[in-house]
């Protein structure tokens, strides 16, 4: 603990050296206090490099030198590198509580070091009478053993590895056992001491499903119940993130790394060191959680969800449909309420406007992983405490509302008579500015749709899907997404072009029979005419017959014959009208629907676009928050630069050279720019192409996390990378090529990307 005591000086005193050795010790004291605030751990520097075996297959490793802060809050600085030189063979020799001797190895420990006294530096007689002079620094020490590290290896949870969310098949069955998923949640909320309200827990504890409810409310409870498992391995994914660090201990120090031997080679493994590590207060402020910690909000959601639960009084499957509802019965969410019910949510209260996502029939295998990949690796406070993970992309399916275009609930028209219901959500539609777009069906012909998904919160831009049974009223509900038009719109397109070319041919076909009829008749009319005149005369042979078919043949009959011609041409024409016509309606038909949803689609992209600039604006104000922060951060920072002015004369021409700085921001760009194209790749692949994409983007992850692993210990990136470089970069194309992105696009970015690998590889 620092002294508080300090002396106060007045004129006439006569000072000791206890006087002015109180006064060194009670600044010293408050360097410390100011340094415990701030934080703990490796600030700047400090990375290890393990060498290329020498002629006799040793390998040395080098500490860089750098700045941290120990658990008294002492600043450690080592002033210049230091050298193991038989990083294989090292022996350990110190000891440290945090070091666990039992996991071999040896680890470089950071420890505070003040020098012998010196004699003064002094020309005068009596030098003796002058104070001594010590040296305060930082030295490496090595200690048997591996950090005792915090951290928490989250794939071992228990509700993540053992158990699964429900689905819900094509035909709109439940599929999972609701009992049993339901019982787990209890029990290891439990077990993890975390206790709900009692009407909250008896809420959840009662809950099941049976054949005697409507499927929609057997699909509604199920999708709840997911809700329910997601939110409790939120809160259990903070509670493990939130599990404090030792910041006291017997024998000061900060581990930088550890050397793992493993027959008779060493491996540098840095992640088993001290990172920086701000205290909770600094931790919660820069999270904006105030006065809640991560999980209290964590617990808050969870409680919020199970209060909010309401179901809709539905009839029996057997009895016949309640009144239809009016359509002031229906409840929109506007983004403005969604807001207020999050905050809401964070103080466990009940709200009312909630979007519970129904699973579709298949989940993403890898769905335990997204609670992993967010923060692998799971340390003490402010290290990767982070919010709920998004249900949508848990599911691997389009979000609720694409087109920010408002959800609505549609629970008030469950057990309601379908054709009556269908007016008054039409009218709920209409009057928000929104052409309505509603089919009633039966449960076959509703799930044959393509595109239909069973779902309760409807996006006011959505095709609706009222499902009704033997008895006309509604016992299903879903929706087929505005983004599912979008997706088939190039379809239709391409259905309707055939359709109007088919059109157009048989229309061709129509005249060029007409043509050859009238020309057959026209030669008819030519050939009686000759008979008649006794043009074939020359064929004595045939003069009395072609005279007595002249006879026999006149005008009239020939216009008989030209009449029947000319009917049965009519007859023929205008049936080939009929189907041409028909098909131009049907062309106009298609063309008439696909304008309406272009236009309903393009009326949310408005409203998206709006949405988008308030989000702009609310980033700015955010930007100007963040500004502001480091101001007081910096300030903050300056206060330890005043009291330490050696550190930064020694750190600014060895640890943080302009260059070394400018070089590491980029390489970190580089590596985030990298991980960004990997997950647009996935998000932007169609779905049946995404696990084809993942698969090629796992052959570049190992190299990935190793590029990601070096950047973070702010070592720039050098030749020596190339390798993983030219792996990630492979991995790329590879997975461009599984989404099937356009043949010339492809073709660019494989030229770009072989161009790279050939400099990164150098020459052969």
């Amino acid at each position: 603990m620092a002294d508080r005591r300090y002396p106060l000086f007045t004129g006439g005193q006569t000072l000791t050296r206890d006087d002015l050795n109180l006064l060194r010790d009670f600044l010293d004291g408050q360097d410390q206090v100011l340094a415990r605030a701030i934080g703990f751990g490796i600030v700047a520097g400090l990375t290890g490099t393990l060498g290329a075996p020498d002629d006799a297959g040793r390998r040395k490793l080098t500490v860089a030198h750098g700045l941290a802060v120990d658990q008294p809050g002492r600043m450690l600085v080592l002033e210049a590198d230091s050298v193991i030189e038989d990083a294989a063979n090292a022996a350990g020799t110190a000891s440290f509580d945090f070091i666990d001797p039992a996991q071999g190895g040896v680890t470089p420990v950071l420890v505070f070091f003040e020098g012998e006294p010196q004699a003064p530096q002094c020309d005068e007689t009596g030098c003796a009478g002058h104070s001594a002079i010590r040296t305060r620094s930082a030295t490496v020490v090595l200690a048997a053993g591996r950090l005792k590290t915090p951290q928490t290896d989250f794939a071992t949870e228990p509700l993540l590895r053992d158990e699964s969310p429900l689905t819900i098949d094509a035909d709109g069955s439940v599929q999972g056992n609701f009992d049993r998923l339901r019982d787990a949640i209890r029990a290891r909320l439990a077990a993890a001491g975390v206790t709900l309200s009692q009407p909250s827990a008896e809420r959840l504890a009662q809950l099941t499903i049976s054949g005697a409810l409507l499927p929609a409310i057997r699909q509604y409870r199920a999708a709840f119940l997911n809700h329910v498992l997601f939110a409790a391995l939120d809160l259990l994914r903070v509670l493990a993130l939130s599990t404090p660090s030792p910041r006291d201990a017997t024998a000061p120090g900060v581990a930088l790394g550890w050397i793992s031997v493993e027959a008779g080679t060493p491996t540098w493994r840095p992640e088993y060191r001290h990172d920086f590590e701000p205290p909770e207060g600094l931790s919660n402020a820069l999270l904006g959680s105030g006065a809640l910690d991560p999980p209290t909000l964590m617990l808050n959601r969870l409680e919020s969800l199970v209060r909010s639960y309401a179901e809709p009084a539905v009839p029996a499957p057997q009895d016949p449909p309640k009144p239809a509802p009016d359509k002031d019965d229906f409840h929109k969410c506007p983004k403005g309420k969604k807001a207020l019910a999050r905050l809401r949510m964070n103080l466990g209260l009940k709200v009312d406007c909630i979007d519970i996502v129904y699973p579709p029939a298949q989940i993403r295998d890898d769905w335990r992983n997204i609670y992993l990949e967010e923060a692998p690796v799971l340390k003490g406070p402010g290290h990767g405490v982070i919010g709920p993970v998004e249900i949508d992309v848990l599911y691997d399916i389009d979000p609720l509302d694409f087109a920010q275009a408002g959800v609505f609930s549609l629970h008030p028209a469950l057990g309601s008579k379908a054709d009556t219901t269908r007016a008054s959500i039409e009218q709920f539609i209409r009057d928000r500015g929104v052409r309505p777009d509603v089919l009633v069906r039966t449960q076959a012909e509703a799930h044959g749709i393509e595109g239909f998904r069973v779902q309760g919160a409807i996006s006011l831009g959505d095709t609706l899907v009222l499902v009704k049974d033997q008895h006309g009223k509604i016992v299903e509900i879903g929706r087929v997404p505005n983004q599912q038009a979008l997706k088939s719109a190039g379809g239709v397109l391409a259905e309707v072009g055939t359709e109007a070319k088919n059109a157009a041919a048989s229309a061709l076909k129509a005249e060029q029979a007409a043509g050859g009829v009238m020309s057959k008749v026209q030669i008819l009319e030519t050939s009686l005419t000759r008979l008649k005149s006794g043009e074939l005369t020359e064929f004595p042979a045939l003069g009395g017959l072609a005279q007595q078919v002249a006879n026999m043949v006149t005008r009239s009959d020939v216009d008989v014959v030209r009449k029947d011609l000319r009917a049965e041409f009519d007859l023929k024409l205008a049936a080939q009208d009929t189907k041409v016509v028909s098909k131009v309606q049907a062309l106009e038909d298609r063309t008439q629907d696909l304008q309406g949803d272009i236009r309903r689609t393009g009326e949310h992209v408005e409203k998206f676009q709006q949405s988008i600039l308030d989000s702009v604006a609310k980033v700015t104000a955010v930007e100007e928050v963040n500004r502001e922060l480091t101001r007081n951060v910096d300030k903050a920072l300056e206060m330890v630069k005043i009291s330490h002015q050696r550190v930064d004369d020694i750190l600014r021409p060895r640890a943080v050279t302009p260059r070394s700085v400018e070089a590491s921001r980029l390489n970190a760009s580089m590596v985030d720019f990298l991980g960004t194209m990997r997950r647009s790749l996935v998000e932007s692949a169609p779905v049946d192409r995404r696990d084809a994409v993942r698969a090629e983007l796992a052959g570049g992850e190992e190299a990935f996390d190793e590029l990601s692993r070096h950047i973070e210990r702010d070592q720039p990136l050098t030749v020596s990378h190339g390798e993983e470089l030219s792996t990630l970069v492979e991995s790329l194309v590879a997975a461009a090529e599984a989404a099937r992105l356009p043949t010339a696009g492809l073709a660019r970015l494989r030229g770009a990307a072989d161009a790279l690998t050939e400099r990164l590889r150098g020459p052969s």
